[in-house]
């Protein structure tokens, strides 16, 4: 892997060590998966992880194609390989399609700059009815989009 060495260098200096102390550092990996999968890139080795995917191909078969789903995959040289899980219990299905439904919302209210569909998706989420009314829901959203103005022009 190419490496200039005065970027090797930048590194060990922001752990605190002079590159002529850089066999004294011993790297391991973390517990992000990122490193894994680097490294299963470049030297083929396959590493397991889980991993947010599209359902695109029917992972869990019993989730629409067009939602992210959570599966064990393997990288190695070739790529990142999903694992096919098929059906959820009914139950779990129920549950993971009611949370597509109010995702689904909120990718609307982005793409039609809507926001009643922003606050409906929030009216939607399992948490949001456990807790407020619809006029303490009504009441934190317009706080919290008062307080993002400037961050969601692009509804204007």
């Amino acid at each position: 892997m190419y490496c200039p060495s005065h970027t090797r260098q930048h590194w060990y200096e922001d752990m605190g060590v002079s590159i002529d102390q850089a066999d004294s550092v011993e790297l391991i990996r973390s517990h992000e998966s990122a490193s894994g999968i680097m490294e299963s890139w470049i030297t083929g080795t396959p590493y397991r992880f889980s991993a947010n995917v599209m359902n695109e191909g029917k992972l869990i078969t019993n989730l629409p194609d067009e939602c992210c789903v959570e599966v064990p995959c393997i990288a190695d040289g070739n790529g990142l390989h999903p694992f096919i899980i098929g059906d959820l219990p009914t139950s779990c299905s129920v549950l993971c399609r009611s949370n597509i439904g109010y995702q689904e919302l909120a990718v609307r209210a982005i793409r039609e700059k809507s926001k009643d569909i922003a606050f409906q998706s929030l009216l939607m989420d399992p948490i949001t009815q456990s807790k407020l009314t619809i006029k303490q829901a009504r009441d934190m959203f317009e706080e919290m989009w008062a307080a993002e103005a400037d961050l969601l022009t692009y509804y204007a």
